[in-house]
């Protein structure tokens, strides 16, 4: 009982600017982190976005005051998805281009290396879709970051 009523406690009012600052943060560390690790092995892992939207949801919550409720919730799920899309989109492209230049050195050249906005959003999307693994992990992530921040029931 004690714990759940220290769960529920937060400070006077809420900190939107530094739960948003603080769920930045952590998207931005988590980012960097799971880039780095996509880059060393030079192929696409979806697993830590699981962790990327663990560590942003709790990073609103902690943001906030220990503040629960919907806010919270919307700007969780929306800092992970952007830092999960961004890490998706540049890890892609990076690996794509670099894929093309081994393609080049060996004299296929039909694939350019940069592609317009429409080939771009086909690989990362098309990527994802392919595989189901990143899929799951997107899910995982989006739904640790909405409901760390979520409201408790209490029943007594």
């Amino acid at each position: 009982m004690e714990r759940e009523a220290a769960m529920l406690v937060g400070t006077a009012r809420p900190r939107y600017g530094r739960a948003a600052l603080w769920g930045a943060a952590a998207a931005a560390a988590v980012g960097a982190l799971w880039f780095a690790f996509v880059m060393i092995l030079g192929d696409w892992v979806g697993a830590p976005a699981a962790i990327l939207g663990a560590a942003v949801g709790y990073a609103v919550l902690m943001g906030s005051g220990r503040h629960r409720g919907r806010w919270a919730q919307a700007l969780a799920v929306t800092l992970a998805l952007m830092g999960m899309l961004a890490v998706a989109g540049l890890g892609m492209r990076i690996i794509t281009t670099q894929q093309a230049e081994e393609l080049a050195r060996h004299g296929i050249d039909h694939l350019p290396l940069l592609p317009n906005w429409r080939m771009y959003w086909n690989l990362t999307v098309g990527s994802f879709v392919a595989d189901v693994t990143t899929v799951m992990f997107f899910g995982v992530g989006l739904w640790v970051a909405i409901n760390a921040p979520r409201r408790f029931e209490t029943y007594e």
